[in-house]
């Protein structure tokens, strides 16, 4: 497996220190990565290339959020922050095909993909949904107890949304000794809060349900946190909202009442990039590896 990725060129583009840290880890097993966008000194200035070269490059690995409406990727490393246009390499393939892994992509930026390029979403990637979830939920947890003067042993946690990452926190703070409840949306995951010993309410109950919680978790990516249901949450309460931005709050209402809600995107490169690098690696050489035949004899 390792052979077949030395034998290519694979460009990093954007990100944030799980895709250095992503570089480290590819680099040190010999494949040829090079990274565009990424300004980190540490990288060897050997491996950086500037954006016209990115037309050059077969094999493109975009970050875990994607390209925006305008076509660009986002470098996100301490302070610095970069915006890249990838478009001019998406459009033109120069009559040989590309592999590009990204996020969440729209569908007028998919439409303008030339037809030579293959465009796999990695955030369809059920193993590293659920690799994710896991430093989510520990990311979650680190800045609760930074952000709240009481512990999540004998808190009330109600979760928002029994998904990936839904069922990983709620399981932890479980674990953890919180008196935690779920807010579902129908008789399935109701059943599936009942799988994994969890107590569930419907979301339709919310307005009454958060009048009691010290911590409010939501995962849910619409609005479900909305000014109706503010109303009634504590002052003394912390909302956490993990969904994709712009979230599942209303942040404006939610300031008006003096709530403290904080929308924390991206936790697994914020609170465990080597960790989170490691499952890129992983997940990324076997989407590389499984698409090989597409990209046939180019090198």
């Amino acid at each position: 497996m390792l052979n077949k990725l030395q034998d290519r060129f694979i460009l990093i583009c954007g990100g944030d220190w799980r895709e250095i840290e992503l570089f480290y880890i590819w680099h040190r097993q010999g494949i040829k990565v090079k990274t565009l966008g990424l300004e980190d000194n540490s990288i060897p200035p050997g491996c950086r290339i500037t954006q016209p070269e990115m037309k050059d490059y077969d094999i493109i690995i975009l970050p875990i959020w994607g390209i925006d409406s305008e076509g660009n990727v986002v470098t996100k490393v301490s302070e610095y922050s970069n915006r890249i246009n990838v478009m001019p390499a998406l459009q033109k393939n120069n009559g040989r095909r590309k592999l590009v892994l990204a996020g969440n992509v729209s569908e007028e930026i998919n439409k303008a993909i030339c037809p030579g390029v293959r465009l796999v979403l990695t955030t369809c990637d059920e193993e590293l949904v659920l690799l994710n979830s896991i430093l989510t939920a520990e990311g979650v947890i680190f800045y609760t107890l930074q952000n709240s003067g009481i512990s999540i042993y004998n808190s009330y946690s109600l979760v928002l949304g029994l998904g990936r990452c839904g069922i990983s926190l709620a399981l932890r703070l479980q674990g953890l000794g919180a008196k935690v409840k779920v807010a579902v949306r129908n008789e399935h995951k109701y059943a599936l809060a009942a799988c994994c010993n969890l107590e569930a309410v419907y979301t339709d109950k919310l307005h009454e349900e958060v009048k009691k919680v010290d911590f409010l978790f939501n995962t849910v990516p619409s609005l479900v946190l909305n000014r109706e249901v503010l109303k009634n949450v504590s002052q003394e309460s912390l909302i956490l909202d993990i969904a994709a931005s712009p979230g599942g709050v209303d942040y404006d209402a939610a300031k008006e009442m003096g709530l403290k809600a904080m929308l924390m995107p991206g936790l697994p490169g914020k609170i465990a990039p080597r960790t989170a690098a490691l499952n890129l690696a992983q997940v990324y050489s076997r989407l590389v590896l499984n698409n090989l035949d597409y990209l046939g004899g180019q090198s």
